[in-house]
């Protein structure tokens, strides 16, 4: 997909069309009980379960978004019986199901990978946003398939020969699967969230890229964006903690196409908010206006 003609939200009560997921990946099942605060999880993960049952919920989208695709699985399923995950539901298989209207942000960030400068600026700035070493940063520039790359910025596990090494690059990113959160349609717009954890982080700038050079090609003006402040770096630590900028998707609804509801949360500080309703605003084309 490389526009944004069939993106337009403006109640969510209503038909679903056209949604974005992230299948389950080998990421979630490194989340360990050391690592359950940090990566905001209560409790390890029964990886082959929960890909058992997010199988069955693709097969559901695709039955009403997507009938012709939804037959292909269903067939495909029958000539992989064993395995757990057949490979129509992988994003970085030859026989994934590729569907216009359940997109997986893993495939859709694997066609921006095909694009040589595309892949040198997503590289050169997931290494950044990670603090990765040089010698990092070849070994990503290096992965010959763009669907193995696109696996490896979101598991943090890069494939030599074909396989899985089992050594990290950077932390995997085990939220993924809450796509929901990384951005919202505002009717024809999307706000780019701002997460509130570190282990979210490069969640919002993989969705950035997707948005910018796939969903909203060359329409980078229906993108919001919200950021800290120019001098938030002069704060102290106490005074950013209290005054951070962060929102993320579950915490905003869209009621009607002139309305939208936005709670603070622990995700969403007051801040955030702050920032979302002056870039809305300060953009008539949304359609929404100020409550006068």
């Amino acid at each position: 997909m490389t526009q944004n003609e069939h993106i337009h939200v403006e109640t969510e009560i209503g038909t679903l069309k056209r949604l974005i997921i992230h299948s389950p990946d080998g990421g979630i099942g490194k989340v360990v009980p050391a690592k359950f605060k940090e990566w905001l999880y209560d409790d390890t993960v029964h990886l082959s379960q929960m890909r058992r049952e997010y199988n069955q919920y693709i097969k559901l989208l695709l039955h009403f978004t997507d009938p012709e695709k939804a037959a292909y699985v269903m067939d495909f399923e029958k000539t992989q019986k064993d395995k757990i995950q057949p490979d129509c539901y992988k994003p970085d298989n030859p026989a994934y199901f590729n569907s216009k209207n359940v997109l997986d942000a893993q495939f859709l960030l694997s066609e921006l990978l095909q694009e040589d400068s595309l892949r040198q600026r997503l590289i050169s700035a997931v290494c950044g946003w990670e603090g990765s070493s040089s010698l990092t940063e070849k070994k990503l520039m290096a992965v010959d398939r763009s669907e193995d790359l696109a696996k490896a910025l979101i598991t943090g596990i890069i494939k030599e020969g074909g396989e899985d090494t089992g050594e990290f690059i950077f932390a995997p990113l085990p939220n993924f699967i809450f796509t929901r959160d990384i951005a919202i349609a505002v009717n024809d717009h999307l706000l780019l969230s701002n997460a509130a954890s570190p282990a979210r982080e490069r969640e919002s700038l993989l969705m950035k890229f997707i948005a910018q050079y796939s969903l909203f090609k060359n329409q980078s003006e229906k993108l919001i964006e919200i950021s800290e402040p120019s001098n938030f770096f002069l704060l102290s630590q106490e005074e950013q903690a209290l005054q951070k900028t962060s929102l993320e998707g579950g915490d905003v609804m869209m009621i009607s196409p002139n309305h939208l509801l936005i709670g603070c949360s622990e995700r969403t500080t007051p801040a955030g908010v702050n920032e979302a309703i002056h870039n809305i605003f300060a953009d008539a084309s949304t359609g929404i206006e100020k409550y006068r």
